[in-house]
């Protein structure tokens, strides 16, 4: 093995979280995944402290568990918002899906956003705000925030793991909820008909019809973590990442020599969303292009020591593999490799 072999972290949320309704035979049926039953089979197990897909993050960038910093104060310093010794919130445009029953979260990541778009839509939205002593900021089209002097109390998850689901069951709740449903409630009389949506609503594109405020807390310190390189489209990836940030994943494993010494983090997102919005057939290719364009490739790197180290980490679990645990050949993957994978969701 080279001396200066990277070590390599991918990060594939959503593949041990599977919000589906069909069954093991269904989700998995002719799937060829030799290298992840492998990798299923032989890894070493490793603690997640972390839960959540932002808490995770905040984790493999060497921040506490205990109380992870704001996620909003994060992507603001990104952002260029001016956040020193005021309390941010990302509000974020989404599009809510709604039937009699429920009312479907479809986030900022699934449509495309002009600036031009959201500067209109935030006009009208910034008097809804000011009237409560806060303000907008709209750096980004599809990242927005709300900003006070004083602490704003608000607890929500990010449109990311709240993907798919029915968001009248997340809502905030208590007395400090009820501003929050209030203003959201007025925002979503302010965006009905409003002529940006029209004219979306024309081209037969999602419209902005309510925002989603989350990631709260005091504005923090970019910190050091321990990665030479970091790939991924994720906002607080990027925001957490840096000057080590190297672009979005590519479609498949970038080649070892080309890395720098050290510890490198690829973030690889599609299994999460066709997970959360319940895609059975994009999971399935999810993990078709995980095998094909990542594990084993990865795996054979592993083997001939171009790599030191490989470590599977979804939002929930982390599996290492280094050289001599890639050699417990009697750790034998149950036939067909889909088997494995099954086993391994439900341990």
């Amino acid at each position: 093995m080279a001396p200066d072999a990277p070590r390599i972290t991918l990060f594939v949320p959503g593949l041990f979280t599977l919000p589906l309704r069909e069954t093991p035979a269904t989700l998995l049926a002719g799937l060829q995944l030799p290298a992840l039953g492998r990798l299923l089979a032989r890894a070493t197990a490793m603690p997640v402290p972390a839960r959540g897909l932002e808490a995770v993050l905040f984790h493999l960038f060497d921040h506490p568990t205990t109380e992870p910093p704001s996620a909003a104060a994060a992507t603001a310093v990104m952002d260029g918002v001016a956040a020193a010794g005021r309390w941010v919130l990302r509000a974020d445009p989404v599009h809510l899906r709604t039937d009699i029953s429920k009312a479907v979260l479809f986030g900022p990541d699934t449509f495309a956003l002009e600036a031009t778009e959201a500067a209109e839509l935030a006009r009208d939205i910034a008097p809804l705000v000011t009237a409560r002593g806060w303000r907008l900021e709209v750096p980004a089209p599809t990242r927005w925030y709300l900003a006070a002097d004083s602490p704003l109390a608000i607890e929500a998850e990010s449109p990311k793991r709240l993907a798919g689901a029915d968001v009248r069951q997340h809502l905030p709740e208590g007395a400090a909820g009820a501003p929050w449903r209030g203003l959201l409630n007025e925002t979503q009389m302010t965006l009905h008909d409003h002529p940006v949506n029209q004219a979306r609503e024309t081209r037969g594109e999602p419209i902005v019809n309510s925002l989603w405020i989350w990631g709260g807390g005091a504005a923090v310190a970019p910190g050091a973590h321990p990665w030479a390189g970091i790939w991924g489209a994720d906002d607080l990836l990027r925001a957490l990442a840096g000057e080590a940030w190297c672009g979005p994943a590519p479609a498949a494993v970038p080649a070892p020599r080309d890395m720098a010494p050290g510890a490198h983090l690829l973030m690889v997102e599609d299994a999460w969303q066709a997970a959360c919005y319940g895609d059975v057939e994009a999971w399935r290719e999810a993990l078709e292009a995980l095998e094909r364009d990542w594990l084993a490739p990865l795996e054979k790197a592993l083997r001939g020591g171009a790599i030191a180290g490989l470590v599977l980490h979804t939002e929930n679990r982390a599996l290492a593999l280094d050289r001599r645990a890639g050699r417990r050949w009697w750790r034998r993957p149950v036939a067909p490799a889909a088997v494995a994978l099954w086993e391994g969701l439900k341990r």
